[in-house]
């Protein structure tokens, strides 16, 4: 039964992801390859149930089969060698040109000799054997040989694809394995016996099933020196030739074996060898723990350095070129430090325009989003005072009760500084190894803080880059200056010929009227554009004296109705300008009582602990997480119609002159709450007793983020 069901379900299964990839994957060459490739195993598979089951026409459908076989090399090999590249054929070196050129003549040689030449099978119909003749043999030995130099292609390519590309395609390049690794299989049975054993082909029929199910899979998730010298690439993209060289070593050795066990276990015994290398070859191949420890053997044995660094330069190089954003390049930065390093996770923290904290700027696979480490965190002392590499396993007793929870919930290894000028601009954190077992030696640490010296000065460039985009943002306050110009300019002539009308009509009433209704218009449109210009001016030397944020917030409260502001808390005095104090508190206000929609009353609460705090807190639309990491606090972004952006870029600068921060939380449809630090006045600060209860949480729920974090 199983000879029956197991053809008809490979064939079907392999049409079917055939029309798939034709129809979805049409636009990748290495597809087309692929689904050519699939038809020609299913007419193979056909042949040969045909001839299992019509042994009368055994020369007429072998001959098919020999044609559908011929044309495996070519299209097997192409979707190795084009896959995840771009460019035709002329983008191929000589070898892989000469490599195609070569594989074509296996159809001239599969069509016009003689079937003889290829093989025999004078019991065919009761024994399922086919004697190889001396064509056939060499047809089937170049066959595996192009067989193998295939799986050594995809295995190169799956070696170099980023790892986030790399999962994606995993499954792709497994089943087309499976389904090589079956044909050298079955086909390496010439090469010892001179036979092809069709009794096998329940076997063959169960690969080819299990390789177009994981293909099938994957593109559905996609949606994508002196002494002995080797170079390191080969020598890691030699491990499939070598595998399969032991096998066919152990092959042969099991075949002289069968002349002391007898032919009877010959089935069975080769079954369990195929089987078994076949178990070996998919782990060793597929094991990133396995390739390390490679890696680490040949550095240890062949290599009087550990690393190329001339190519661990270029490659990096190369890898953080062209990044349009600080995400991008931190994302870069850990694919290559995973990379490089072998480990599973990376997280890059950066200081940021505060410079009172370090904030996750890019994480790969590791959960770091949100966490903040303060400047006086013990880690950041340790960073900070050297160019060292913080290794986890060291001996550190106040680091890690200060962040042994941090380091042990992300299997962190090593933390490498990103010193600028010897500053500490940021640091890369290391997840767990891939090989637990190696041992970070000083050249590990050397190239460790190489890159990360490079990371930083790139890192900084980029910041640089962001920073010149504002100025240049800023730079429009004098276009808009210009319009605001123009426009009381219009006024102040509409106020003229109102004027001049009045020697002649101020008597009549419909007229008095008109004016007066004229001059309220203009007065308001002034007094608007006076505002908007009050918004844009340079930043002026503050007044700093001691003054109560509780008396700033009630006179706020003044402002408006009592319904709408609720006052609470304590007196906290600080040193500041009250003026330029009022100002922030004023426009945090009102942008909550702006933000809601049902006037819901706006809370100020005053309070102090280590330092003092203003918190604003509203029930209005909130927030998107986005909007607050992008654009909040930006000149130029705000979430009102009709507003400027430039409302909370002047508090943040006015609170930042003040030596202070602003954070923030925030929900969208659940409101926000705005904190602004700043600290105490020197006689509070001296008589300061510890009591961080008594300060409101810098993030609570929603999305958190300060006002440093720009």
């Amino acid at each position: 039964m199983p000879h029956l069901f197991l053809p008809i379900a490979v064939i079907t299964s392999i049409l079917l992801l055939v029309l798939y990839v034709f129809a979805a994957k049409r636009h990748y060459l290495s597809s087309l390859f692929l689904g050519g490739a699939l038809i020609c195993c299913a007419a193979v598979e056909l042949c040969d149930f045909l001839v299992l089951r019509n042994p009368q026409h055994f020369s007429y459908w072998k001959r098919a089969t020999l044609i559908a076989e011929s044309l495996l090399p070519i299209l097997w090999l192409s979707y190795s060698l084009f896959f995840a590249r771009q460019g035709g054929f002329h983008k191929l070196g000589i070898f892989q040109r000469g490599a195609i050129t070569i594989s074509l003549f296996f159809v001239p040689v599969a069509i016009f000799v003689p079937m003889e030449n290829f093989f025999y099978s004078p019991d065919f119909p009761h024994e399922k054997l086919i004697f190889l003749g001396n064509v056939g043999y060499f047809f089937y030995l170049a066959l595996l040989l192009f067989f193998i130099l295939t799986l050594a292609n995809l295995e190169r390519n799956l070696l170099s694809l980023p790892a986030l590309e790399k999962w994606r395609v995993k499954f792709e390049i497994i089943g087309a394995g499976v389904i090589l690794a079956m044909f050298i299989l079955y086909y390496s049975q010439g090469l010892l016996y001179r036979t092809l054993n069709m009794g096998l082909m329940a076997e063959k029929s169960a690969a080819l099933l299990l390789g177009c199910g994981m293909i099938f899979y994957s593109f559905f998730r996609r949606g994508g020196l002196s002494g002995l010298y080797i170079s390191r690439d080969m020598a890691v993209r030699s491990v499939v030739v070598l595998i399969i060289g032991i096998y066919f070593l152990g092959l042969g050795l099991a075949g002289e074996g069968m002349r002391y066990l007898g032919a009877s276990p010959q089935k069975t015994f080769l079954g369990l060898v195929a089987l078994l290398a076949g178990v070996a070859f998919s782990v060793v191949l597929l094991s990133e723990t396995a390739k390390r420890r490679l890696k680490v053997f040949l550095h240890k044995n062949f290599y009087r350095q550990k690393y190329d660094y001339r190519n661990q330069w270029l490659e990096f190089t190369q890898t953080i070129t062209a990044k349009n954003s600080l995400e991008e390049l931190g994302a870069a930065i850990l694919a290559f430090f995973c990379k490089t390093f072998a480990v599973h996770s990376a997280s890059l923290f950066s200081l940021k325009e505060g410079k009172n904290a370090y904030t996750c700027l890019a994480s790969l696979e590791m959960d770091t989003l949100g966490t903040v480490f303060p400047h006086d965190n013990s880690l950041i002392r340790f960073l900070d005072k050297r160019d060292w590499v913080f290794n986890a396993g060291d001996d550190n007793p106040e680091i890690l009760e200060e962040n042994g929870d941090f380091l042990f919930r992300h299997g962190v290894t090593y933390i490498v500084p990103l010193l600028f000028k010897e500053k500490l601009e940021g640091f890369v954190i290391l997840g767990p190894q891939i090989n637990p077992g190696e041992i970070a030696t000083y050249e590990d640490y050397d190239l460790m803080r190489v890159l990360a010296r490079q990371s930083a000065n790139v890192l900084l460039s980029q910041k640089l880059i962001v920073e010149l985009s504002e100025q240049r943002e800023m730079a429009a306050i004098g276009k808009v200056s210009a319009f605001v110009i123009h426009d009381l300019k219009n006024l102040v002539s509409a106020l003229d010929m109102t004027t001049t009308n009045a020697r002649d009509f101020i008597g009549d009433p419909e007229f008095q009227a008109d004016l007066l209704a004229t001059l309220s218009g203009s007065v308001g449109r002034m007094r608007a554009l006076i505002a908007r210009l009050k918004d844009f001016q340079e930043k002026k030397i503050l007044a700093k004296r001691p003054c109560d944020l509780m008396k700033i917030a009630e006179d706020c409260g003044k402002t408006f109705n009592t319904h709408l502001v609720k006052i609470s808390g304590e007196s906290a005095m600080v040193e500041g300008d009250t003026a330029e104090l009022q100002k922030v508190l004023l426009n945090l206000v009102m942008n909550g009582i702006e933000a809601c929609s049902e006037m819901a009353p706006v809370t100020i609460e005053v309070g102090q602990g280590k330092e003092a705090f203003l918190r604003v807190a509203d029930q209005g639309i909130g927030m998107s997480r986005d909007f607050i990491d992008k654009c909040l606090f930006r000149p130029f972004h705000s979430t009102k119609k009709k507003g400027f952006g430039i409302g909370l870029y002047q508090c943040r600068n006015i609170v930042e002159a003040h030596g202070g921060r602003i954070e923030v939380s925030s929900e969208e449809g659940k409101g926000s709450v705005f904190c602004v630090y700043l600290p105490l006045s020197q006689s509070d600060r001296n008589t300061f007793k510890s009591n961080r209860s008594t300060l409101p949480p810098s993030g609570g729920k929603g999305n958190a983020c300060s006002a440093d974090c720009g």
